[in-house]
């Protein structure tokens, strides 16, 4: 490539892996993003043994290099979660110092605030060393910026919204599924307090049913679901993607995210431009996505009495959920659509022409 055409270098996991910030590079891809900003990819991450995932790391650090030396980078955008991911980038952002490339750092962190505080006091001032070395971090709510300016004042944060290809909704489609979780199965996404929910309150709820799709603990799962007797109510789907996913989305009456910690969920914007209304919990983004009562319902992390009522006012068919699912596409509509998220992080962009 020339030297003289300026270059935007886009760093972050494997775009083939799984996960919320693959999904998001994945959707700037497929919206024609790279295209038009000229943009090149560089994966710093790929799933895999320790040795692999070391040598993807320093073959990407070469990649970066000598984009640096033949190349006119105008920017380098740098997608970052926490702990590993953080320290990799931060190497990442020093050598984009010694070049004179400006730096965004995108912040996908579900669990920032644990990261940093549980870090000792050396690492505490790395880390604010870092983010005070980023030209713009990007933040994925006005809460995560808040806690950023919280911890290093002369960071330069602006809000960015996640967003999704959208799924043309579907509302004649049959609703097989009460609820849909998609993500990964563990205690941080809160799944475990959703079955406890169903498990403690099986006379009332024995006829629901849940659909699980993702990864992670699924052993744990399958032993939840035998050991508690919940064949009947709880599904697991595997891992799945594009068209299946779309149908289970369509197919379900609400989707659901019980999670302790997030930055923006992917799942909840899809189901969103489904028109399919959300029931999630009172972290990261999650607020704006859901107006309580109307377009979905939100709860604190935890509260399983909360989620109680919650299920049981759609079990008892006590709400107009097909009202909620308008109400959760209008949302989309106007804060989270392509065009407008794209046209903001273009606006970004134009700062370091």
């Amino acid at each position: 490539m020339s030297k003289s055409k300026k270059l935007i270098l886009m760093i972050g996991p494997h775009i083939l892996g799984k996960g919320g910030i693959s999904s998001v590079i994945n959707n700037y891809k497929a919206s024609g993003l790279f295209v038009e900003e000229n943009i090149s990819y560089i994966s710093t991450w790929i799933e895999g043994s320790f040795i692999r995932r070391q040598i993807h790391f320093l073959l990407s650090i070469l990649k970066i290099l000598i984009k640096f030396t033949t190349c006119n980078v105008k920017v380098i955008h740098i997608h970052v979660a926490q702990r590993g991911s953080f320290y990799r980038k931060a190497l990442i952002i020093r050598i984009s110092k010694l070049f004179s490339v400006p730096v965004i750092l995108h912040l996908h962190a579900s669990e920032f605030d644990k990261f940093y505080g549980g870090s000792n006091n050396f690492l505490q001032s790395i880390i604010r060393s870092i983010l005070a070395k980023c030209d713009v971090i990007i933040c994925l709510s006005e809460s995560w910026a808040h806690y950023i300016k919280q911890i290093q004042p002369i960071a330069k944060t602006q809000i960015l919204n996640n967003y999704v290809v959208p799924i043309k909704p579907k509302p004649s489609t049959p609703k097989i599924y009460d609820l849909l979780f998609l993500g990964r199965i563990g205690a941080r996404k809160g799944l475990f307090d959703l079955l406890d929910v169903i498990r403690n309150d099986l006379d009332h709820l024995e006829n629901i049913k849940i659909a699980v799709g993702g990864d992670g603990d699924v052993d744990e799962l399958f032993s939840y679901i035998n050991s508690n007797n919940l064949q009947k109510q709880v599904e697991y789907v595997g891992w799945i993607t594009g068209e299946q996913k779309e149908q289970l989305i369509h197919s379900s009456r609400f989707v659901i995210l019980p999670s302790y910690g997030e930055g923006m969920p992917m799942s909840l914007l899809e189901a969103m431009s489904a028109g399919v209304p959300i029931i999630a919990t009172n972290v990261g983004g999650i607020p704006s996505l859901i107006t309580h009562g109307k377009s979905g319902f939100i709860f604190e992390p935890g509260d399983k009495e909360a989620l109680k009522a919650i299920i049981f006012s759609i079990m008892d068919n006590k709400i107009d959920e097909a009202q909620m699912g308008i109400e959760s596409l209008a949302l989309y509509n106007q804060k989270y659509s392509p065009e407008i998220v794209l046209n903001l992080l273009s606006n970004i962009y134009k700062k370091f022409n």
